[in-house]
């Protein structure tokens, strides 16, 4: 049986550079060259050793060298085997002791220096200064032929060492292989013990971390994968892994094939910062959403897919969002809208406080300066309660049908049935969070599962437009969805496990395809198991783990992504205020964000005329005491106490409004009076308003002198408290305070 191959590299052996002498080559290095010196046409190593045809040249030219000067001095010629005798036992015998040389090599070193040392010796016995023309002759053939013996041994001496690492490196490689193969042969015993199938090794390699290994084996022709896989959790017990440690079986390219995954570390409970780097990404190209075992980053494609993340509380999953919404913050080519009924809106608080703070509507936090003007909020839209959300998801299938007849054209150039997404056309994300909470709301109208029916329709019908949904639920049961096309439709589907003991999660997003993953075993926060069924970017089934983020996470990411994050193009706005009114175009006003300040705000119900089209991106200013206009320093502005007038002056207006008779509310637009009743004369007082135009405001004297003269007679003070609580209703305009508020006509 063939040993199996191993894709990593073995463990070399000690290195041993090869040489005629045997002396050890230094690293090569090159001499410096001065600026502005040419750069010579063939580099020169100054410090390399000497090979098998440079070594005996230079102990030619040595010696010839020693002869020379030695006659010249009247050196004794016994002075040439004296030098040449320590430099046989320097360099030919203490040196290759030294470094474990062969025997050759120590032959091809002290044959050199007998050679040199000898012919220099009887050169200047010779006096060459009487010399005739035999003798110079005699002379440089001896030291030709010495010269050329010194360069037989050195050849000799070179095949040997090398040979002799080739040895070693073969050893090292065995014994390598040798190991690899114990646990080869270990695997495929155990795998015969507990699922009585014999398998035969192809391949093993190790992670470059040392986490694990990986073991390819090929099956016998009555067993397939799937069934093999099914003992994914009697392998990790019968090998006694630590807890963590996980076996996956997965196939391979080559059918009969499967790879045993093993991990002999745990990684789940490591810890990974998301960092800093907030570089532009696409919706196309993949978006990191959490790591797999070997830390590195899980890029996940939602172009054309829904996801379904799954998690108890404090499973982790408000820091996957809090990744997610960093991601497509990134992405010039996505625009978020988040959907939190439970929470409203909590999901997507700190992606939007870095707009308040920029307007000075709320401090920097400590030891921080407070962010430049003109921050935009990280999402593009928020709904916290049943009726907006309901609306941004008649908006999105707004978009999409009109989506689809106005950018035919430009699919058909593309020659693609999907439009194509970029920063001018938008890919729309609705992350929808604790969707149990929509799918089981019930309307201001009373119908209950509309907001479910509205949102599997966007799910099924806007694919190809770039609308697609993110959602997320504490359980994933058929009781918590109502609905299992929502299980269905999610192509990417994520169970964090931390605090789901039973393992619940991981059974009912991937039933048997997660087998050999025992979800129970990973408890460490953010731990959790994920698949993708995309095309490109699909995965099975894998251990993963999210990023750890950190408070100011939220933060750091809108601020440096406000200069490419995505508008909604002008036309599909305009189509928004043709259908839907200025709902869309006043999402961050005043009145709508009673979910982020804290105060009462009426929700955004769709009017049903259009209405005036605001700024680009829907913004304005917050006019509230925390003036943007006053510069604060980093410092929260002072918020100067009520009097005691004050108090007062609203203790009476809310008696008076407790006072006033319970009656059905008017529509935001209607264009007649409401129903008859205490109170009947209200609908006469929008009517007044909308004679007199869009643009003209009233005070209340002019009001109550309008009804007068309809007949209607009502003091000041009750006409006061009434114009207050329509004004708030949003039944009317209101601007000014105290003596100075006027009235004018809804828009």
């Amino acid at each position: 049986m063939t040993p199996p191959q191993s894709t990593d590299t073995a463990p070399a052996a000690k290195d041993r550079p090869s040489g005629g002498t045997g002396r050890k080559k230094p690293a090569t290095t090159t001499k410096k060259r001065t600026a502005g010196s040419p750069e010579p046409k063939v580099p020169i190593d100054w410090e390399a050793g000497h090979g098998t045809v440079s070594g005996p040249l230079a102990m030619a030219a040595n010696a010839a060298g020693a002869a020379a000067f030695g006659t010249a001095l009247g050196v004794p010629a016994t002075w040439p085997l004296v030098v040449a005798a320590a430099g046989a036992v320097g360099h030919g015998l203490i040196a290759p002791w030294r470094r474990g040389a062969t025997g050759a090599t120590y032959g091809a070193r002290l044959a050199g220096w007998a050679i040199a040392g000898a012919w220099s010796a009887g050169v200047i016995a010779s006096d060459p200064r009487h010399w005739t023309g035999s003798g110079f002759g005699w002379a440089v053939g001896t030291l030709a032929a010495g010269t050329l013996v010194a360069h037989g041994l050195a050849s000799e001496a070179e095949l040997q060492e090398e040979a002799r690492d080739e040895d070693a490196r073969s050893a090292a490689k065995r014994e390598a292989n040798a190991a690899r193969w114990a646990i080869a042969n270990e695997w495929v015993d155990r795998v015969e013990q507990v699922a009585h199938v014999r398998v035969t090794p192809v391949a093993l390699a190790q992670r470059p971390d040392g986490t694990g290994f990986a073991l390819e084996v090929a099956l016998p022709t009555e067993i397939t994968a799937s069934r093999l896989a099914t003992f994914n959790v009697a392998l990790a017990e019968a090998a006694r892994l630590p807890v963590g440690c996980m076996v996956q079986i997965v196939p391979t390219i080559t059918q009969g094939h499967v790879l045993i995954d093993v991990d002999t570390v745990n990684t789940a409970d490591r810890v990974q910062p998301y960092g800093d780097d907030f570089s532009q990404l696409s919706v196309l190209t993949g978006i990191p959403w959490f790591l797999d075992r070997n830390s590195k980053p899980v890029n996940v494609f939602l172009r054309e897919a829904c996801a379904l993340i799954l998690g108890p509380m404090g499973s982790g999953k408000t820091t996957l969002l809090d990744t997610i919404l960093a991601g497509f913050c990134r992405c010039p080519d996505v625009l978020t809208w988040v959907i939190d009924l439970g929470k409203k809106g909590d999901a997507a608080r700190s992606f939007v406080t870095p707009w308040l703070e920029s307007q000075g509507v709320i401090p920097p936090p400590p030891n921080t300066d407070r962010l430049p003007e003109g921050i935009r909020p990280g999402v593009d839209w928020v709904a916290a309660d049943p009726d907006t959300a309901l609306t941004m998801l008649r908006v999105a299938k707004a978009i999409a049908a009109w989506r689809l007849i106005a950018y035919a054209e430009l699919m058909r150039r593309a020659d693609t049935k999907l439009l194509p997404a970029s920063a001018r056309i938008p890919f729309i994300e609705i992350i929808v969070d604790e969707g149990v909470e929509l799918l089981n709301s019930t309307t201001k109208e009373g119908r209950r599962g509309e907001l479910r029916d509205e949102l599997i329709s966007l799910m099924e019908t806007t694919r190809a437009m770039g609308v697609r949904l993110i959602l997320t639920s504490v359980d994933g049961n058929l009781n918590a969805l109502q609905d299992s096309r929502i299980r269905r439709y999610a192509n990417v589907r994520t169970a964090l496990t931390s605090t789901d003991s039973e393992g619940s999660g991981v059974a009912k997003l991937f039933g048997t395809r997660a087998r050999g993953i025992d979800g129970r075993q990973l408890r460490a926060p953010g731990a959790g198991v994920a698949s993708s069924d995309t095309n490109p970017g699909g995965f099975d089934p894998q251990v993963i783990r999210t990023f750890k983020t950190a408070p100011s996470f939220a933060r750091a990411a809108v601020s440096a992504t406000n200069a490419w994050r995505a508008a909604l193009e002008p036309d599909a706005v305009r189509v928004i205020a043709a259908q839907f009114g200025d709902v869309y175009q006043r999402r961050w006003a005043r009145e709508n964000l009673g979910w982020l300040l804290g105060d009462t705000a009426q929700p955004q119900t769709p009017p049903t005329p259009a209405g005036r089209v605001g700024g680009r991106a829907g913004l304005e200013p917050l006019p509230w005491r925390h003036s943007r206009g006053k510069d604060t320093g980093g410092k929260a502005p002072e918020v100067k106490p009520l009097s005691d007038r004050d108090e007062k002056e609203i203790a009476a207006f809310h008696a008076a409004l407790g006072k006033l008779p319970e009656t059905d509310e008017p529509p935001a637009h209607s264009d007649g009076p409401p129903p008859g009743g205490p109170i009947a004369w209200r609908g006469q007082a929008v009517k007044i308003l909308r004679d007199a135009g869009p643009d003209v405001w009233m005070s209340t004297r002019a009001i109550r002198d309008a009804l007068a003269e309809a007949g209607i007679d009502i003091s000041r003070s009750a006409l006061s408290v009434a114009l207050a609580e329509m004004a708030r209703k949003g039944h009317i305009r209101v601007r000014g305070a105290a003596n100075t508020t006027e009235y004018a006509a809804p828009q």
